[in-house]
């Protein structure tokens, strides 16, 4: 009789002990998840993140913990990290008014079309007819009804990453090739830019100019000398078939951004030329693309004559070498959101750009349409060129290889090494 008395006392006390840790994990959570959403308010996404993990490992799956996880991956951009936070809370009825926003923002980034497009429409349902955030959700139902249909019929190609030779933890975008592929100019916002100093507007280091020559099938980058690059932003907006003419984005101040050219001389490029006003306005002209024969330049500028946003022009070189008033492409190519990033392809009729209207399937989608090169006619409507190149992050700076076989592009995509990636794409 005393043997059990001594195993039900022992019992209960074990009990009573792991009841008095259990409330106390409970109330350490709960001090750590408030510590972390006053982080989190501030603006603190790193210390914030730091300490909602600290709470998820002293009690996992906590549905509270889970959605503040979940909102410090967001605002950092780590897409493909924040759907089983989400879903955690999601499930676990944490309630917030923006939960089923964002679950469906994270289904939607990992390309789970169907299952997003059911989230927003359940959070639609739940806005006062006049809420503004109407608008952004008929975007993004519109996204994942034409990625749904898309990623039924994906194109058959294979994407690679190019690898840290190319690519870094920083932004790395704009890829252009010469002739032989033996030359990558691209764009990147890493540290070591030439001079090593942050953007105020966003506080990302300012964009240099990179070259990256091709040796026994290895690419070795260096960085573009200081006549290409400034201390403010240079990116390559373009390359001329044969390699030898740079196209060259230029911000100084608080400019908005022109358009210049450089030429290659030997082994270094001149110091960029301002192109004229036909082709730079008082606006933003962030990039552009010269035909094979140098003739025709298409670029994109923000200037009050286009649909909204950023829009595509065309300009043909006059008897004097000047390239003459830009055509605007109308809205077979432009629409009331943003076009970027024209290339035209060495066929001399097939035009890609980017664009975040037509039927994307979120952020960037490229776009290609059939243009007669020498009366600015489109002779085809926009085509999505289909997934998976086209992701629901943002695709753009495509541009092929003389032979059609490759492709070359940035994208966010979740075997990136940064921000942005430069990846290949080939024909299977």
């Amino acid at each position: 009789m005393n043997i059990f008395r001594s195993v039900i006392f022992y019992i209960v006390i074990s009990i009573c002990m792991s009841a008095g840790a259990s409330a106390q994990v409970h109330t350490s959570t709960k001090r750590l998840g408030a510590k972390a959403h006053k982080l989190y308010e501030e603006g603190h996404l790193d210390q914030a993140l730091e300490l909602y993990l600290k709470a998820d490992s002293l009690h996992p799956n906590d549905a509270a913990i889970h959605y503040g996880i979940g909102l410090c991956y967001a605002h950092k951009n780590e897409y493909f990290t924040t759907l089983p936070y989400f879903r955690t809370a999601k499930y676990k009825g944490h309630f917030s008014p923006e939960l089923d926003y964002h679950y469906g923002k994270a289904l939607h980034q990992n390309h789970m079309f169907e299952e997003a497009l059911a989230e927003f429409t359940i959070c639609k349902g739940k806005l006062h007819h006049a809420d503004r955030k109407h608008k952004d959700l008929d975007r993004l139902i519109e996204h994942c009804r034409n990625g749904a249909i898309l990623i039924k019929t994906p194109v058959e190609v294979t994407i690679t990453n190019l690898g840290p030779n190319i690519n870094s933890k920083f932004a790395d975008f704009s890829p252009a090739i010469n002739a032989d592929e033996t030359m990558l100019v691209f764009t990147s916002r890493r540290e070591n830019t030439i001079g090593g100093h942050l953007d105020p507007n966003d506080n990302l280091y300012f964009e240099d100019i990179y070259i990256a020559k091709k040796e026994n099938g290895v690419w070795n980058v260096t960085q573009g000398s200081k006549d290409i690059n400034s201390e403010e932003h240079d990116a390559c907006a373009g390359l001329s078939a044969d390699g030898q003419e740079m196209i060259i984005y230029r911000s100084a101040g608080n400019t908005n951004g022109d358009l210049f050219m450089s030429q290659q001389v030997g082994q270094t490029w001149s110091p960029p030329k301002k192109l004229g006003p036909n082709i730079n306005s008082k606006e933003w002209e962030p990039s552009a693309s010269l035909s094979a024969d140098g003739k025709v330049m298409f670029f994109a500028s923000n200037r009050t004559s286009g649909f909204g946003g950023t829009d595509i022009y065309m300009s043909t070189k006059n008897e004097k070498g000047e390239f003459g008033p830009p055509i605007h492409l109308g809205p077979e190519v432009n629409t009331p959101d943003d076009e970027n990033s024209p290339f035209i392809h060495h066929d001399g009729k097939t035009l890609y750009y980017s664009s975040n209207g037509h039927k994307s399937i979120g952020g960037f989608d490229i776009f290609s349409t059939t243009i007669n090169l020498h009366s600015g006619q489109i002779t085809s409507a926009a085509q999505n060129i289909g997934y998976p190149i086209n992701t629901a992050h943002d695709d753009v700076f495509f541009v092929w290889s003389i032979d059609g076989k490759r492709a070359y592009f940035s994208s966010v995509r979740q075997d990136g090494l940064g921000e942005k990636d430069i990846y290949m794409l080939e024909r299977e």
